[in-house]
């Protein structure tokens, strides 16, 4: 789950729908994880690029 929320957020939806099963895992489960990390393996190079010009970015929060 770190690689998907911190560093790929393309996978996100794939271990979304696998770690729904961590509790009682089964085969399936077990290819479906498999495909992800070859997946991950083989798109190691892969970044994201932004091109334009810097725009300042605003965070706004709401405390409640």
């Amino acid at each position: 789950m770190y690689a998907m929320l911190g560093t790929r957020p393309d996978i996100a939806y794939a271990v979304l729908v696998v770690s729904r099963f961590a509790v009682k895992p089964m085969q399936v489960y077990k290819a479906i994880v498999t495909r992800i990390f070859r997946y991950l393996r083989k798109t190691v190079d892969y970044v994201l690029v932004f091109k334009g010009p810097l725009v300042a970015l605003s965070g706004y929060s709401d405390s409640d």
